[in-house]
């Protein structure tokens, strides 16, 4: 508290300090007396612009380190309460079934990784291919219509639309062609695309089932283990 008020009180005296030298330089009426005076207050604005981005840099710095305690409390607590459901479950079963828990919740978070990194994956793709497709299709475009063009500049007889793509013989194959490729080409593209997507549901079905089955083999594990704990007490 003393030091802040004592930056408070220099900050204070520094900037009287240049009010006074700017009025000193201003009541000079000379080139040199304003030649200073507008030096200061650049000197002055930049010292501001600092000092501003300064205090920003704090409150981000200040900022962070909050919300990274706050995410540790919130691990922590997860945490907390996963152990006590697996205590509730499992009753006061000893390492093993500790063990195996802690293996089927990595294999657990293993597994939604993995799902979440197919799906980025794929969501990229997609995008990547829809950006080439609207390039392709501007080519096309330009093409047309040089093509256009340069059978307009013909003459306008039939020939010159012909070489244009507008004319029966000339348009011709060269544009059907291409168009029928390209119709190919998408529909593989949809094939692909469609038997991948099956592919990645079949595999998180199994996965999920998989976890399944796993949660139903812990609850087991657990119930026999009081029962057993329960047959040593008798």
């Amino acid at each position: 508290m003393k030091k802040e008020k004592e930056k408070e009180k220099k900050k204070e005296e520094k900037k009287k300090e240049m009010e006074e030298e700017e009025e000193g330089g201003g009541g000079g009426g000379g080139e040199e007396g304003e030649g200073e005076g507008i030096r200061r207050r650049r000197r002055k604005e930049k010292e501001k612009e600092k000092e501003e981005g300064r205090r920003k840099k704090k409150k981000k710095k200040k900022k962070k380190k909050k919300r990274k305690k706050e995410k540790k409390k919130e691990k922590e607590e997860e945490e907390k309460k996963e152990k006590e459901k697996e205590e509730e479950i499992g009753g006061g079963e000893g390492e093993g079934g500790r063990r195996r828990r802690r293996r089927r919740r990595r294999r657990r978070e293993r597994r939604r990784r993995r799902r979440r990194r197919r799906r980025r994956r794929r969501r990229r793709r997609r995008n990547k291919e829809k950006e080439k497709e609207g390039e392709g299709e501007g080519e096309g475009r330009r093409k047309k219509e040089e093509e256009e063009e340069e059978g307009g500049g013909g003459g306008g007889g039939e020939e010159g639309e012909g070489e244009g793509g507008r004319g029966e013989e000339g348009e011709g194959e060269g544009g059907r062609v291409r168009r029928r490729k390209r119709r190919r080409r998408r529909k593989k593209k949809k094939k692909k695309e469609e038997e991948e997507e099956e592919e990645e549901e079949e595999e998180e079905e199994e996965e999920k089932e998989k976890e399944k089955e796993e949660e139903g083999e812990g609850e087991g594990e657990g119930e026999g283990e009081e029962e057993g704990g329960g047959g040593e007490e008798r």
